[in-house]
C-alpha cells in the first residue's frame, strides 16, 4: 500500500499519489473539450498541515466534495498546468470521506 503523501512533497509527475487533506472550497462541476472528447470536471481547494494544492477531481468524482470534509484520496496523479501544481483525480480514483468537520 502506498505510504500518505504531504502536500509539500508532492511533485509534478508523481503517480498513484495517496493524500488526507480537508476541503477548504470546491466550485461546481463543468464540462470541457478535451484532446480526449468532452470531459466533465470540478475543482476544489485542499490543505493538510503542510500547505494547500488545487484539487481536479475528473468523471464520476466531479461536484462529489463539500467544503469541510476530510477526505482521502488514493490514485491521484500530480501535473502542473499553467504554471500551477495540481492535484488531478481520476475517475478511476477512490475517495474515501473520513469525517465532517461542524462549524460550531
Amino acid at each position: 500500500m502506498e505510504n500518505i503523501v504531504k502536500i509539500s512533497n508532492l511533485k509534478p509527475g508523481m503517480e498513484n499519489v495517496r493524500v488526507k487533506v480537508q476541503v477548504l472550497d470546491v466550485k461546481k462541476p463543468r464540462t470541457i473539450k478535451t484532446k480526449k472528447g468532452m470531459r466533465t470536471l470540478s475543482e476544489a481547494l485542499v490543505s493538510d498541515d503542510t500547505g494547500q494544492i488545487k484539487l481536479i477531481l475528473w468523471g464520476r468524482h466531479a461536484g462529489s466534495l463539500t467544503r469541510g470534509e476530510v477526505i482521502e484520496i488514493r490514485g491521484a496523479f500530480v501535473r502542473e498546468y499553467r504554471g500551477i501544481m495540481e492535484l488531478n483525480v481520476p475517475s478511476q480514483g477512490k475517495i474515501r470521506k473520513l469525517n465532517k468537520q461542524r462549524s460550531k
